[in-house]
């Protein structure tokens, strides 16, 4: 079943996730110790949820004294008899199995007593009165969740052992709430935790704002009871290190081209790479066009991988919904241009502000769309790019000419520019905020640009203030000025000048020699964030002329120094 589940390919091909990783491994630690903990993992679909949460079952299978125990919800979630049969029957087969050999004897529990775990008080006992209970005409629901919630720390004290739950798609209990005899399945969960000291959970759902709800929203029942976490895109480096594990090799522009219109999501990554290396390119030989082409590809041709993930998750999320077509309308409408609030959105469509944010709400829960500061936009750009084309009847063939692509490839550009300067005025405000909370402390040099293990640490400025600036001739423009406004504060240093690259491609040369000069004016020390890194001369200039550099890798664990 492990194999099954997590096959060798798979885990050859797991990348990086050490930051979850380690809070999870901290999770068995904790309950080695007696100390069980609970956290809720969540992000988009096709993030790598999943292949986390199967790395680490696989890493605590081999650990004494700690059994791991796998679920996906999405299965077994269909009925409250069917449920509570085969969650006792899982966490039996994970422990006894250790998640190897035939399923099937436990998934039933007649079944489950004819097997050697029927030599268990605790299976025999709980699996007795579950049976009796199947047999009423009527079985009571609300007592069969309550025999399977509580089932696992019965079968850890007798064993004297102490139980992971990775339970998957943990959203999917809500199917159980169309049960009159269950109601509130969560209500029942909620109710096992507190007696519970010898298992810990992990839960995680691609649902995120259901997600959010259930353990972030004061009225549900799991409120505060879970630690939280959110899983992120890749970052290009760790884009990069899949790319190679899928046995290719490019040219740093072309993983920068990949990076930039997959974001950093696993599963675009792949079938991108995919996709070029079935086109007739040679390694490091294929252009940043043929990575637009295999993009096109990929995205609008009916046998691409991601144009049939997108009419996967667009139609599902779709299905059953009342106002179908108001809802295709609002999509098409934010997949044209990103972001609009509520008003703009109702004018542009001729409907009411309260009918619209009804639909948007809808659309916000099925996490097609996402809310900031009262604008309205998609949460995924590649989605994105597939609605506004396929919904107007674009799509290729297999065999595209080069004239149908031109054009697609101008707007392609033009749509993904539009998002990467989007992109970066959020992250310029992240920035400054990052800034203020520059004190005086010490953090490894090489987060700005020094090199190696004896680049030693560097004092960060003690910052009391941080803007935009724009020079009144208009002849410097900044990203963010760092300043001290305390006479105390001045004297301890100069203050940074801070420009940002936020976009698809290695800031170079000149653009860090333009920085340079700005901030000799401003009598400042220069600081250039590139999401993307810096090509090899831009390097050596930086270090030659002083000024700090930082990539968004950088930047990423700066902030986790900071608090």
């Amino acid at each position: 079943m492990l194999a099954n589940i997590y096959p060798p390919y798979l885990r050859q091909i797991f990348t990086n996730r050490v930051h979850e990783l380690s809070l999870l491994q901290s999770v068995v630690e904790d309950l080695r110790e007696g100390k069980p903990r609970r956290v809720a993992l969540w992000g988009l679909r096709r993030v790598g949820k999943t292949l986390v949460i199967q790395e680490q079952v696989a890493r605590t299978s081999t650990q004494a004294g700690i059994r791991p125990v796998y679920m996906d919800f999405e299965e077994i979630c269909t009925s409250p008899e069917l449920f509570s049969q085969r969650y006792i029957g899982l966490v039996v087969y994970w422990v006894l199995e250790g998640g190897q050999g035939n399923i099937d004897a436990y998934l039933t529990i007649e079944r489950l007593l004819e097997s050697a775990a029927s030599r268990s008080e605790v299976v025999s006992q709980v699996s007795g009165s579950l049976l009796r209970e199947l047999s009423r005409s009527k079985p009571d629901q609300a007592l069969l969740m309550k025999l399977a919630f509580d089932f696992p720390e019965k079968l850890a004290q007798e064993l004297d052992i102490k139980m992971v739950l990775f339970l998957d798609e943990f959203t999917e209990i809500s199917t159980l709430s169309h049960y009159p005899g269950v109601r509130e399945p969560l209500k029942y969960f909620r109710a096992s935790l507190s007696g519970q000291n010898h298992v810990a959970y992990v839960v995680a759902g691609s649902a995120m704002t259901a997600m959010m709800k259930l353990f972030q929203s004061p009225e549900a029942p799991l409120f505060l009871q879970f630690e939280t976490l959110t899983l992120e895109p890749f970052s290009q480096q760790d884009a990069e290190v899949l790319i190679r594990k899928l046995g290719a090799e490019f040219a740093p522009d072309t993983y920068a081209e990949i990076y930039r219109y997959t974001a950093g999501y696993p599963f675009y990554v792949t079938a991108l790479v995919q996709r070029l290396s079935r086109m007739d390119q040679d390694g490091e030989t294929v252009a940043t066009d043929a990575v637009r082409y295999a993009f096109l590809l990929e995205t609008l041709w009916r046998g691409g991988q991601i144009y049939n993930y997108c009419r996967y998750v667009y139609d599902l999320s779709l299905q059953r919904a009342r106002g179908y077509g108001m809802l295709k309308a609002i999509l098409q409408f934010l997949a044209e241009e990103q972001g609009f609030t509520i008003s703009e959105i109702a004018r542009a469509l001729r409907k009411s502000p309260n009918a619209v944010r009804e639909y948007l709400r809808w659309l916000s829960e099925v996490d097609l769309v996402e809310e900031q500061d009262r604008i309205y936009q998609f949460r995924d750009a590649v989605l994105r790019f597939w609605v506004a084309y396929v919904s107007k009847g674009v799509e290729i063939d297999a065999f595209p000419r080069c004239e149908d692509l031109i054009g697609l490839v101008s707007d392609l550009e033009e749509r993904f520019q539009h998002a990467s300067s989007e992109l970066g005025r959020a992250k310029e405000a992240e920035v400054r905020e990052l800034i203020r909370r520059f004190t005086g402390q010490e953090v490894p040099a090489v987060l700005f640009g020094r090199e190696g293990d004896e680049a030693g640490n560097l004092a960060l400025p003690n910052i009391d203030h941080v803007e935009g600036y724009r020079s009144p001739d208009g002849q410097i423009e900044l990203d963010a000025l760092a300043e001290f406004t305390s006479d105390a504060l001045r004297l301890q240093g100069r203050r940074w000048a801070v420009s940002i690259k936020w976009r698809g491609k290695r800031a170079g040369r000149k653009e860090l020699e333009q920085l340079v000069k700005q901030a000799a004016l401003l009598e400042a020390e220069g600081w250039m964030i590139s999401r993307d890194g810096f090509t090899p001369e831009a390097t050596k200039f930086a270090r030659q002329s002083g000024l700090h550099i930082s990539t968004g890798d950088d930047l990423e664990q700066l902030a986790r120094l900071l608090g």
